[in-house]
């Protein structure tokens, strides 16, 4: 694998060490930050986030390497886009670019409230990995063959 080399900003269900074990075998290193101009919705066993500009969101930035972005970009699905944004390091103040999935439009219309992780780990956590296990196991099948 590749030198962990990119920041990807999570605020949900990624900040939990158990999931990022499942998705990318292995629990990258990171640090605390926050997200301005943003809002964390609620909704699903899982957050999105949305534009405003009034908004603010602490999470955490993952330290992940360029061939791990193809399996965090299957485990987002295509209620996500990934893009480049600015966080502040919670610690130091330092701002940095990232890389974060945002919410699609279409998944904005039965989200509401906030997302609570504490919450997530109490009730589903244990649910929600096994179902990360189906989905991941899933997409292995569907993509045996295609890589080289």
């Amino acid at each position: 694998m590749s030198k962990p080399e990119i920041g990807l900003f999570v605020y949900g269900t990624l900040i939990s060490p158990k999931v990022c074990a499942r998705v990318l075998d292995r629990v990258p290193e990171g640090y605390e930050a926050v997200l301005n101009g943003y809002r964390r919705l609620n909704g699903r066993l899982y957050p999105a986030i949305k534009p405003d500009p009034d908004g603010s969101i602490r999470g955490r930035v993952i330290l992940v390497a360029a061939a791990e972005i193809s399996k965090l970009d299957y485990f987002e699905a295509d209620e996500y886009l990934r893009r480049e944004e600015k966080v502040r390091d919670a610690d130091s103040g330092e701002e940095r670019t990232v890389q974060v999935y945002v919410g699609r439009q279409f998944i904005y219309h039965d989200m509401n409230g906030e997302w609570d992780f504490e919450k997530f780990e109490r009730e589903h956590l244990v649910a929600f990995l096994g179902d990360t296990d189906e989905y991941l196991n899933h997409g292995d099948e569907n993509n045996a063959g295609s890589e080289e």
